[in-house]
């Protein structure tokens, strides 16, 4: 019987998260004790174990469903979370579920936008508010010409190439959406 916590307690490499995600992988207790682990008040221990769950394989049917239950306390978590390294791996884990117009949530758009247009946050960050503003917001075009505003505000900055990137795929979904109508 393993112990995941001590197990991620101390620095770990990428071969060893490979190891623990597949070890993981094959047990939803697992998933959900690394879950667990990822609100531990260690940051090493809560790091290691979300970095090891955004490993884990998304094409797996039994993967997503568990991810799905665990929608809104990812989202719960992400809109409280001060470490930037943990919210930019929860941000991940949330990029793969789908989003429908019953997922809405106007409190996580909001946060999106407060990230996207915060120049003190990591590119890291705010690319992945852009894409999940845009999951959130294609199903409403009154909220789409929202977002194409606050991405036009973006060009008055520099920009890293990944987060205008982000910027520029948004906002050619946009124009194709539009041209579908």
């Amino acid at each position: 019987v393993m112990n995941i916590k001590e197990h991620i307690s101390e620095r770990i490499s990428l071969c060893q998260v490979r190891e623990l995600c597949l070890w993981a992988q094959k047990d939803q207790d697992r998933m959900d004790e690394l879950f667990r682990l990822s609100r531990d008040v260690s940051d090493r221990i809560a790091v290691n174990a979300l970095w090891i769950l955004t490993h884990a394989d998304m094409n797996d049917v039994s993967n997503m469903a568990w991810l799905e239950t665990k929608r809104e306390d990812l989202i719960y978590y992400i809109m409280r979370e001060t470490i930037t390294s943990k919210l930019r791996l929860m941000l991940h884990l949330l990029m793969h579920l789908q989003v429908e117009p019953s997922d809405l949530r106007p409190d996580f758009i909001d946060f999106c936008i407060q990230k996207i247009t915060d120049t003190s946050q990591p590119y890291a960050i705010r690319s992945s508010c852009i894409k999940l503003a845009y999951e959130q917001m294609h199903h409403y075009p009154e909220l789409l010409q929202e977002l194409v505003c606050i991405l036009d505000l973006l060009t008055q900055e520099a920009l890293s190439p990944g987060l205008d990137s982000a910027r520029r795929q948004v906002l050619k979904k946009i124009s194709k959406g539009r041209k579908t109508e």
